[in-house]
């Protein structure tokens, strides 16, 4: 589940189509998912370690 102050988006892994990071600042992490699409926040939404493992978990279900 990903929530900002607009939106809410809650994707399952069977849905999951990947990630990616933009190479043009302000970077972005984009989530693809079958149901929502693709689903962007800024890269440094979170910390360096909450990052790490995020990028951990979605790099294991690609």
């Amino acid at each position: 589940m990903y929530k900002d102050h607009r939106t809410v988006t809650e994707f399952v892994w069977e849905d999951f189509q990947g990630y990616k990071i933009s190479k043009t600042m302000p970077y972005q992490v984009i989530i693809k998912d079958r149901i929502y699409g693709k689903t962007q926040f800024s890269y440094y939404a979170f910390s360096p370690k909450q990052r790490q493992e995020i990028f951990e978990i979605l790099q294991s279900k690609c």
